[in-house]
């Protein structure tokens, strides 16, 4: 199951994902789409997947409650967003220890190392967004490895600890400097 959670707008490159489709499901015939979200592009997207022939593999939940519940379900999650500053679904999905692909644009790539704890793309490349997916699917592994490390950078870098251990040692190198110089 592969699962992407966003406002449906065109920014969040949906569409991307959807033009992927047929590519993986050459690959993985048993593999499934989960768009949870909405917005104004909900019918276009719908439209889109009827048209590449992949409505069977693709489900359209809409707005959700139970995300956390999506997320435990999905093997790997897919942002192609085409600009975001710093999205939160990302370390969500990190946080539950799902495997994630996403685009290298904005502020994604300072929340993901390539291939350390997490996958990145280039933004608006259906093809190189199908072969991360098919890879990923295909290797149960790797997934494991990436949905670990993701879920240890969640905690390292961007839990409420892990925040306030570096502003106490930011603190701390302040105060030293500033004693140190007189």
């Amino acid at each position: 199951l592969i699962l992407t959670v966003a406002v449906l707008r065109p920014p969040k490159g949906i569409d991307r994902l959807i033009r992927a489709m047929p590519g993986i499901l050459a690959a993985t015939p048993e593999a499934h789409l989960l768009v949870v979200g909405d917005g104004p592009e909900m019918s276009r997207l719908v439209d889109l997947a009827a048209e590449l022939n992949v409505s069977e593999n693709v489900t359209f939940a809409g707005q959700r409650t139970d995300v956390p519940d999506q997320m435990a379900a999905a093997d790997v999650f897919v942002l192609p967003t085409l600009d975001d500053a710093q999205p939160t679904v990302i370390m969500e999905a990190m946080a539950a220890r799902l495997p994630v692909i996403a685009s290298r644009v904005g502020g994604v790539p300072d929340m993901i190392s390539d291939r350390a704890d997490g996958i990145l793309v280039p933004p608006d490349d259906v093809a190189l967004l199908e072969t991360a997916i098919s890879g990923l699917l295909a290797d149960a592994a790797q997934r494991e490895t990436l949905a670990k490390a993701g879920r240890a950078t969640v905690e390292e870098r961007f839990s409420l600890e892990g925040q306030v251990t570096r502003l106490n040692a930011l603190y701390e190198t302040l105060i030293t400097e500033k004693a140190q110089r007189g």
